[in-house]
């Protein structure tokens, strides 16, 4: 059984990649390889849509970049590690889900464990679907803020509960919340359930909390497969919608290779506070400090 999932492989793992074939003659105890090779469809890596490929458009630019950048700005972004390739990836992600600005992180799982910490400390409750991501609870793990779940995708188990918490307030003293954050997922990437948005949206409303939705798995889904129409507005609705104040909407996206925290064009006099506050406290952020190859692509 194990060897199915320890295959030996060689060359890039793009959309296909290529398995070193082997036999055993001892039940699998050793194994014998036979020189032979087998193509096979990749889905046990992070470059599924296919940008780390050692040819083609994204690997021309990487190398066309290298000449003229480096292998690495040494050194953070906070201290002298942004470029101008940073700004127009920034820019362009903004643009493609419709929104002002965006925050580049070097990874889906960096961004949400060392943004939430950013978001909620000491005398916050996060509340939390009982199938969030391991990265969403390593972040309010960090975070240090109280944690309440509900039952997943269960909006009246939801409700139940942003009762209980906010007529309840803090434990042992009842003092209210300094902040409430509702976090849940736009696409459960092991269940395959999609996050009920509109009813999210409406306690969120109702209960006047703050609301964090990461779209780690529906953006790059969306973008590998037809099965939803790749526009701004499937993005709004089903997967980018996130506020840290309880009336500054922002979104939080990530594709293969990136990840990127995007305000929307609500409220834009607190934009630069709310993105200055985010990256100066988010460490993700804070200590990414080599050029990665998503810039250059």
């Amino acid at each position: 059984m194990d060897d199915c999932f320890a295959q030996p492989v060689t060359g890039v793992a793009g959309r296909t990649i290529l398995l070193l074939d082997r036999i055993s003659t001892d039940y699998n105890l050793s194994h014998i390889f036979t020189g032979t090779r087998t193509r096979a469809l990749n889905i046990s890596s992070y470059n599924y849509l296919g940008f780390a490929q050692a040819r083609g458009g994204c690997a021309d630019a990487v190398e066309e970049s290298i000449k003229r950048y480096g292998v690495s700005t040494c050194g953070t972004r906070l201290e002298g590690g942004s470029t101008d390739l940073h700004d127009i990836g920034e820019k362009l992600v903004a643009k493609f889900v419709g929104m002002e600005d965006a925050l580049i992180s070097s990874m889906g799982f960096a961004t949400n464990s060392t943004i939430i910490p950013a978001l909620v400390s000491k005398g916050c409750l996060v509340i939390s679907d009982e199938l969030n991501h391991a990265s969403i609870r390593f972040g309010v793990r960090l975070s240090g803020a109280h944690v309440r779940m509900f039952k997943h995708n269960d909006m009246r188990s939801l409700e139940n509960l942003l009762r209980e918490v906010i007529s309840q307030g803090q434990p042992k003293t009842h003092r209210p919340w300094k902040k409430i954050l509702l976090i849940v997922e736009g696409l459960y990437s092991m269940e395959g359930t999609l996050v009920n948005l509109p009813r999210v949206m409406e306690l969120k409303a109702k209960y006047k909390v703050c609301l964090f939705v990461p779209a780690l798995h529906l953006f790059a889904e969306t973008v590998a497969s037809s099965t939803y129409t790749l526009t701004k507005r499937t993005l709004s609705e089903h997967s980018v919608l996130m506020v840290v104040e309880s009336q500054t909407t922002l979104a939080l996206t990530h594709v293969p290779l990136i990840s990127s925290w995007v305000p929307s064009p609500s409220h834009s006099e607190r934009l630069v506070a709310t993105l200055q506050e985010a990256s100066f406290l988010s460490i993700g952020y804070a200590f990414m400090g080599i050029l990665e190859p998503t810039p250059r692509q």
